[in-house]
C-alpha cells in the first residue's frame, strides 16, 4: 500500500511526501532483510551469540581484576603488619616461659654491659637496640632510679608481657669526664728529670711483706731506661716500670684506694713522705718506637676512656684528702717509661694537678 500511495502522490504533484513514505518503507525492511539474509547463511540467532561473546569477554576481564586487586590487598595487609610490629603469628608462637626466659635473658645482656667498668649510661644505651631486636621486646632501655647528673644508679629494664628488671648499678650519666670536677690546683710544670721527680723517702715505714715491700733508696735492678727498654708483653714490661718506680720511692705495690667513682688501684702507693702527706704512683711503660713498612714511627700514649677514667679517681682521691680532718695532702704521680703522653692526655694531666715526668 505504500509503494501504491506513493505512486498517487507522485502522480498529483505531491513529491515529499512520496519520498518520506519511500524512506519509512525501506526503513521497516531492513530488519526484515537482515534477518532473510542471516537464515539464508546459516546465522541465525545472531544476536544471542553476540551476547554470549561479551558475557564470555567480561567474565575473564572480571577475573583479571579480582586476581589484581587480591595481590594488592594481601600486599597492604602485609606492609600494615610490619607497620604495626605484629610479626605475623611467629611473635605469638612463644609461650609465656619463653617469654620470661627471653626477657630475663636480654635484662641480663644489658646489665653486663652497664657494669663494664669503662661504660657510661649513654654508651650503655646505644648498645641496647640489637639485645631488643635479639629477643623481641617490646622494651629494653636503662632507667635512672637515683644519683646526681654526674654519677647515676641505674638498671636496664626489659618488657614483652612479662616485664623485668635488673640490678641497681651505680655509673657515669655520660661519656667522658661527667664529673663536677672544679680545678682547685694549679697546674703543673711538666718535669723531665727523674731524680727530681723520685726522691728517696726520709722516713720508711716498717716493712711486713719483704715481696712486696721494698725500702726507700735501695739500689734499682735496673735504670729507668732499662726498665723502658724490657723487652716481652705489655704487663712484663709495665712489671719491670713498676718494679722500678717502687725501688726509688718505696712503698708498697698495688695499692686500692676508693674514690667517689669506685675503686682505684695505684701500681705504686703507702709511699712514705713527710708527715700528713700520701703519695702514690701510676706506671705507663708502652712501646716508644714501632717499625711500620720498614718505617720507624713513634707511638704516643693516648687518652681513652678507661685512662680518663683513671685521672679522675686520681683527682677525686687527692681532693677528698683535702677535706679530712687534719687535711692529708695527696699526690699522685704518673711516670712514663717508653712512649711519652699523648698531647691530649698530657693536657688532662696538667688540668687535673697531676705531676708527670717521661723519659728522654
Amino acid at each position: 500500500s505504500s509503494v501504491i500511495d506513493s505512486v498517487h502522490a507522485i502522480a498529483t504533484g505531491s513529491i515529499g511526501g512520496a519520498i518520506k513514505k519511500v524512506e519509512t518503507a525501506l526503513g521497516n525492511a531492513v530488519p526484515i532483510l537482515i534477518g532473510f539474509l542471516a537464515r539464508l547463511i546459516g546465522l541465525g540467532g545472531i544476536s544471542q551469540k553476540v551476547r554470549d561473546f561479551i558475557t564470555k569477554v567480561r567474565a575473564k576481564v572480571d577475573a583479571a581484576i579480582d586476581k589484581v586487586l587480591k595481590k594488592i590487598v594481601d600486599a597492604v595487609k602485609k606492609l600494615l603488619s610490619r607497620l604495626l610490629g605484629r610479626g605475623g603469628a611467629r611473635a605469638d608462637q612463644r609461650s609465656d616461659a619463653d617469654k620470661r626466659r627471653d626477657v630475663n635473658a636480654a635484662v641480663a645482656a644489658g646489665t653486663a654491659l652497664l657494669r663494664d667498668r669503662t661504660a657510661t649510661a649513654q654508651s650503655t644505651r646505644r648498645k641496647l637496640p640489637p639485645i631488643k631486636s635479639r629477643y623481641k621486646l617490646t622494651r629494653l632501655e636503662v632507667v635512672k632510679v637515683g644519683g646526681t647528673d654526674a654519677r647515676e644508679t641505674d638498671r636496664v629494664v626489659g618488657e614483652i608481657n612479662p616485664k623485668a628488671e635488673g640490678p641497681e648499678v651505680v655509673i657515669d650519666a655520660g661519656d667522658g669526664v661527667t664529673l663536677a670536677i672544679r680545678e682547685e690546683e694549679k697546674a703543673p710544670t711538666r718535669i723531665t728529670d727523674p731524680a727530681r721527680m723520685l726522691p728517696p723517702a726520709s722516713n720508711p715505714t716498717v716493712i711486713t711483706d719483704p715481696a712486696r715491700l721494698l725500702p726507700a733508696g735501695r739500689p734499682t735492678t735496673r735504670t729507668m731506661a732499662q726498665a723502658a727498654n724490657v723487652r716481652g708483653t705489655g704487663k712484663e714490661r709495665g712489671s719491670a716500670l713498676e718494679e722500678y718506680v717502687h725501688e726509688m720511692a718505696g712503698g708498697q705495690r698495688e695499692v686500692t684506694v676508693q674514690t667517689p667513682m669506685g675503686a682505684r688501684r695505684h701500681d705504686v702507693g703507702n709511699v712514705p713522705r713527710q708527715t700528713q702527706t700520701e703519695m702514690a704512683y701510676e706506671a705507663k711503660n708502652y712501646l716508644r718506637w714501632v717499625t711500620v713498612n720498614s718505617v720507624k714511627v713513634e707511638k704516643q700514649v693516648p687518652l681513652n676512656t678507661f685512662i680518663r677514667s683513671e685521672i679522675d679517681r686520681d683527682f677525686l682521691w687527692m681532693r677528698a684528702g683535702r677535706r679530712l680532718t687534719p687535711p692529708v695532702h695527696r699526690v699522685v704521680q704518673w711516670v712514663f717509661g717508653g712512649a711519652h703522653p699523648s698531647p691530649e692526655l698530657a693536657a688532662l694531666l696538667s688540668k687535673r694537678g697531676i705531676p708527670y715526668v717521661t723519659r728522654g
